[in-house]
């Protein structure tokens, strides 16, 4: 049986989550390096409990058209067109019982038009084990 696009894009981007899990525990050098250079058609951003991305990757600006720094600080659901959706999503997924599954959503690009990606989460968890944000990799759907 093959896998269709759907689901070999989301293996694809969990092979990514794990190649910056891997990174990440090798050293803050190298889960920059790989956060800062993702696989073409690929990006990652970190979104904070409060629902504020902390870091983008230069993926952003290619498939979104948006700078990295123009996006840092601002709420998550400030860039999809089901605000209300994209926030009650974020909320729950910041639940340790939560269960981390691809899902589409659709993104107001910077000139106005949409785009639909591809996303898959990940918890950032603190040295206690405490989920301290989410890690999203994404790719067109």
């Amino acid at each position: 049986m093959t896998a269709t696009s759907a689901e070999a894009k989301a293996a694809a981007l969990s092979r990514f989550l794990d190649a910056l899990d891997h990174a990440h525990a090798a050293s803050a050098r190298a889960y920059d390096q790989a956060f800062n250079q993702p696989p073409k058609g690929f990006s990652v951003h970190e979104i904070l409990p409060d629902k504020t991305f902390t870091r983008i990757s230069p993926g952003h600006t290619t498939m979104l058209g948006y700078e990295p720094s123009q996006l840092v600080g601002r709420h998550a659901s400030d860039f999809v067109v089901l605000k209300e959706t994209s926030e009650r999503a974020i909320t729950r997924k910041m639940s340790p019982s939560a269960v981390l599954l691809p899902f589409n959503r659709t993104w107001r690009k910077s000139d106005g038009s949409e785009i639909t990606l591809l996303m898959l989460d990940r918890h950032i968890k603190n040295a206690e084990g405490q989920i301290v944000g989410i890690r999203t990799a994404i790719t067109e759907a």
